[in-house]
């Protein structure tokens, strides 16, 4: 009769076992790039989670106070800065919501793919930043780099917005 108690020792056992018989397949190890990639997909949804709950939030709290809102993130973020400033709120009820709506607004979803897309086609190119972002592949992992050029993208953009310039390539 097989033990059932569940408990390392078990486990231990039983994976020697499995180890012996002829007919035991064994999964490879994944590789640093397949490893990234999964990461970076497990982020994406711990993100689009994150947003989800938060728009979910934003609606629960508007609704206490009246303010009844569409579900869908792309009917909530077209809605709710135009209704949050016409309802009936108190200082501190508005303030808390603006603060809610800037912590939405930094992870602009489309944005960011445009960024990363832009990023991925910087390798096509034979420009100085091109081959920044092939020797950071050849190092790194294709993944690692274009979210490197992707990051230099965005901060450029910023301080381009910032200091009211407009784009001069290099």
């Amino acid at each position: 009769m097989p033990e059932r108690s569940k408990n390392d020792a078990t486990d231990a056992q039983a994976i020697f076992e499995a180890a012996g018989r002829p007919t035991m397949r064994f999964v490879p190890v994944k590789s640093v790039e397949c490893q990234d990639l999964q990461a970076l997909h497990r982020i994406r949804d711990r993100l689009v989670h994150s947003r989800t709950s938060s728009i979910n939030h934003t609606r629960g709290l508007l609704a206490e106070y009246g303010v009844v809102l569409p579900q869908g993130a792309k009917r909530f973020t077209a809605q709710v800065g135009q209704v949050v400033a016409e309802a009936d709120l108190s200082d501190l009820a508005r303030e808390l919501f603006s603060e809610l709506l800037d912590q939405l607004g930094d992870a602009n979803h489309y944005l960011r793919r445009q960024i990363m897309h832009g990023a991925r086609a910087v390798g096509r190119w034979s420009d100085p930043r091109a081959e920044w972002m092939k020797g950071g592949a050849a190092r790194r992992g294709f993944n690692r780099a274009v979210i490197a050029v992707a990051n230099k993208m965005a901060r450029a953009a910023w301080a381009m917005l910032v200091r009211e310039e407009t784009y001069a390539p290099a």
